[in-house]
């Protein structure tokens, strides 16, 4: 289970790292596509965000879960 966490823990971090590149590619860039660059960056980061919190909720409940059947 450690090793799916760590897995979608780095895909996260992947995306986000590519949401500041375009981010920082659409300072470098004039025009509306600077603009598109600049909304796709910030959805690549909030995506990677999420990606790496719903991972981290979903590790949690299970290993929750499994201690409770333990206790019962």
């Amino acid at each position: 289970m450690k090793l799916v966490l760590y897995t979608f823990q780095s895909i996260g971090i992947l995306i986000i790292g590519m949401g500041g590149y375009h981010i920082y590619k659409a300072r470098q860039i004039e025009g509306m596509g600077a603009l598109g660059a600049g909304f796709l960056g910030a959805i690549e980061i909030a995506v990677g965000g999420l990606t790496i919190i719903i991972s981290a909720l979903v590790f949690w409940i299970q290993k929750w879960r499994v201690s409770r059947k333990l206790n019962k």
